[in-house]
């Protein structure tokens, strides 16, 4: 099969250009690209004749994939896939895969980061500071004893609710599918309007779709 990667990983050349041979290897050719098309025609260009095509979060619009009706695979290395056409993938009958769960850790503390940042104003200490003023006016609230709601309680909003609760906050939770497992562990699952009344912090964790933008 052809297999072509269209945008940069992130990762280093001789680790892509090793895949590579080992994709040949199996028979298969590969291409890949150093930097991200700079329009939808350069998107369709590169796709031409490749079967498989594996991005990162770059979008993949519905107008390249209806362009290339030979693609039979999408495989995305990140989390969310909404940057895709899938409507034209469903169409076509293209699988698209993701890299689910390779990152739920790494979210997780990033939103205790930020809630960190937030509630103890780390950032305008930090700039205070380096401009020689004080922490006047600065002191900042604790997580401890707060109500933390989590909106979507899949993998990674379980990781950042047993995290803030590692802090001392109560969590409530509002998912399509209510884990019994998650509740015996402490985490209350409410209706959405419950959860916006009684949480401190609300952190969000859905797939940006019809359904939940700008919910």
């Amino acid at each position: 099969m052809n297999i072509s990667l269209l945008e940069p990983l992130g990762v280093k050349a001789e680790v892509i250009d090793a895949f590579g041979q080992e994709m040949e290897k199996a028979g298969h050719s590969f291409t890949w690209y150093a930097e991200n098309a700079g329009s939808v025609d350069e998107l369709i260009a590169r796709s031409k004749d490749q079967e498989i095509i594996m991005i990162a979060n770059s979008p993949y619009p519905a107008e390249v994939i209806e362009a290339n009706p030979q693609i039979k695979l999408i495989a995305v290395a990140f989390t969310g896939i909404d940057h895709v056409g899938l409507e034209a993938c469903k169409k076509q009958d293209i699988v698209v895969t993701n890299c689910a769960g390779y990152s739920d850790t790494a979210v997780a503390e990033l939103v205790i980061g930020q809630v960190l940042s937030v509630m103890r104003k780390i950032c305008e200490g930090d700039r205070v500071t380096r401009a020689g003023g004080t922490s006047a006016g600065l002191m900042g609230t604790e997580i401890a004893d707060k109500t933390v709601g989590i909106i979507g309680c899949g993998r990674i909003g379980y990781r950042t609710a047993k995290l803030f609760q590692a802090f001392g906050a109560k969590v409530l939770a509002w998912g399509r599918t209510p884990k019994s497992e998650y509740e015996k562990e402490g985490i209350k699952y409410v209706s959405l309007e419950e959860l916006m009344s009684l949480s401190d912090v609300v952190s969000l964790h859905l797939p940006n779709t019809a359904d939940t933008r700008a919910m």
